[in-house]
């Protein structure tokens, strides 16, 4: 018998087996270089495709989290009507902590942020309305309110605290901001 080694059929003579490689095995289509071409370029389309609705994605989403923020919208600070300032200080079981420079300042301009690391609160806005101590924090994307800061929050003993100017408030992140204000807020 002889077999096919391509496909492993059997055959009685040789003869037969010539003309079935020839008829099944070197007959082959063959691709052309266009189709050759055009698979490569669907494979680079297909993949620049991905690129695009990877990226569509990640820019509708910063916009989606960027308009979480609805109390605010960007300003030209030099355009500001209102420029307040309030200093904030936090401590976290008795150690100072740092409030980061260029909070809300970026890409866009938050009508509140900081520029240096002193706990200074800047408010520059077109919009002469209220904003909270929780604006801020929303904006610096931390955690405050009665019952937490950051992520500590009150339970097992411990107290968080805030006093405007020396004074005990409730107020938390409630709290508007007045030009001129001091706010401490403590935890421990």
């Amino acid at each position: 018998m002889n077999q096919c080694n391509k496909c492993e059929k059997n055959f009685e003579t040789e003869n037969a087996l010539a003309q079935h490689i020839k008829a099944k095995h070197e007959l082959q289509p063959t691709v052309s270089k266009a189709a050759t071409n055009f698979k490569t370029v669907f494979k680079v389309g297909k993949f620049a495709l991905l690129i695009i609705i990877i990226g569509g994605i990640g820019y509708f989403a910063l916009n989606y989290f960027n308009s979480q923020i609805t109390f605010i919208a960007p300003v030209k600070l030099s355009d500001a009507p209102i420029h307040i300032h309030s200093k904030l200080n936090i401590f976290i079981d008795g150690e100072k902590q740092s409030i980061p420079t260029n909070i809300g300042i970026g890409r866009v301009h938050m009508p509140i942020h900081t520029h240096e690391s002193d706990g200074t609160i800047h408010i520059e806005s077109q919009d002469t309305r209220n904003y909270t101590l929780g604006n801020f924090f929303q904006i610096w994307g931390k955690q405050f309110n009665s019952q937490c800061i950051f992520d500590k929050c009150v339970e097992n003993g411990k107290t968080l605290k805030m006093t405007i100017n020396g004074t005990a408030s409730n107020e938390f992140d409630k709290r508007i901001l007045v030009d001129g204000d001091e706010i401490t807020i403590t935890y421990g």
